[in-house]
């Protein structure tokens, strides 16, 4: 039995990097480690007064009493292994002052590029397009074009942060481990420097016992993950418009184009697209994902990995993708799944066809993706590529 101390910055907005936080408590629950969670929620934000904004500023950047608060629990609970995923805004690269001095192995997991010091603002995204202008350690840009939610304060915060990061190595020095879920993320980290022999690849998992593929293959399709502009929902919409309703479409999930994209759907009457939301609950997600014909990951941003992937695999469930970040090795092409060029509805729509009047074909790819599913992405695998990690 372990001691494990995971330090997490939770986002305003649910996603991917917050239920993998979740998968990785109740997987090393399950196998009778212990677990203390150091959890700081991005939503107190809006409770700041201005006050709190201004030390806020500051704190963003380096935060004594988050460092304070690890210090004692370290102290406290006297952990085997430290593992650390988001840290912005709140608990800041303060957390390290802590981390470089301690005797246990200390694992840092990269959920985007932020944290890999590509990008302040995380999703490499700018202007309604992929973005690697600060790739290269300029984060100017970002300040210029307001990249961190069109605010030029936040934008600057998360610059300074991200300079400070590049020029000290701030989290590459503090860490024993950068865990990367596949061959992208590995690949940006050397090709900005980074230490070779710190890399370990350790892909996202999903409790795979909870799921038992039907291949129903029912008349709908899905989409799950945010409603944002960056993981292509309106290119999505644009090219579900142009099936005339031939086909229901679920879309399950929130995200700030959740106006937009129903706007789209009225004014182009588009009367069999159903908005169900953010679902959390497991079993009602994987219901709904299990029975459809194939999901769609539209997205127009370098993912670091994608959760549904791994989920519509694990559901024996086809995929529409298109082929930038880590997508392009989650899908593989013509075995268990179609990919389109970035952005381009018309070709998303025709793979969207191809599949919807070939069922034989869909049903080979789902079954294709849940042997790929079991090969490489159950919490067994995973719990084993943690104990090859900690035992290095």
């Amino acid at each position: 039995m372990s001691k494990i101390l995971i330090i997490s910055n939770k986002y305003q907005f649910f996603g991917g990097s917050e239920q993998v936080v979740l998968n990785e408590i109740k997987l090393f629950q399950n196998h009778g480690d212990q677990v203390f969670h150091y959890q700081l929620d991005n939503k107190i934000i809006k409770q700041y007064n201005i006050f709190d904004k201004i030390k806020f500023f500051f704190n963003a950047v380096y935060n004594i009493r988050v460092k304070k608060n690890i210090s004692k629990i370290i102290k406290r609970f006297e952990p085997d292994v430290i593992h650390v995923h988001n840290i912005y805004p709140l608990i800041s690269l303060s957390v390290y002052a802590v981390l470089k001095n301690v005797n246990v192995p200390v694992l840092q997991s990269f959920h985007d590029h932020r944290l890999s010091g590509l990008c302040p603002q995380g999703n490499a995204y700018r202007s309604g397009k992929a973005c690697e202008k600060c790739f290269s350690g300029n984060f100017i840009y970002s300040i210029y074009y307001k990249c961190v939610k069109e605010n030029i304060l936040l934008s600057t915060i998360y610059s300074i942060n991200l300079f400070f990061d590049k020029r000290l190595k701030i989290i590459e020095r503090s860490i024993d481990y950068a865990i990367v879920f596949n061959d992208y993320m590995k690949n940006r980290l050397l090709k900005s420097g980074f230490n070779s022999k710190k890399i370990f690849i350790k892909p996202h998992f999903i409790f795979g016992d909870k799921i038992i593929p039907t291949f129903a293959q029912e008349n709908y399709i899905v989409y799950i993950g945010a409603v944002s502009n960056h993981k292509g929902v309106l290119t999505l919409l644009k090219a579900y418009s142009l099936l005339k309703n031939k086909i229901n479409l679920k879309i399950v999930g929130t995200g700030d184009c959740d106006f937009l994209a129903k706007k789209f759907s009225e004014d182009n009457d588009l009367d069999k697209v159903e908005f169900l939301g953010e679902i959390r609950n497991e079993k009602t997600k994987f219901t709904i994902l299990k029975n459809s014909l194939f999901s769609i990951i539209p997205s127009e941003c370098y993912e670091t990995f994608c959760l549904t992937a791994i989920e519509s695999m694990g559901c024996g469930v086809p995929i529409i993708s298109t082929k930038i970040g880590s997508l392009q090795y989650l899908v593989q092409d013509g075995k268990n799944g179609l990919s389109f060029e970035v952005g381009n509805h018309k070709e998303l729509t025709l793979k969207m066809e191809s599949l919807i009047n070939n069922k034989t074909i869909a049903l080979k790819f789902g079954k294709n993706g849940r042997k790929q599913f079991l090969d490489n992405y159950t919490d067994d695998s995973n719990y084993r590529l943690y104990q090859t990690l900690i035992d290095k």
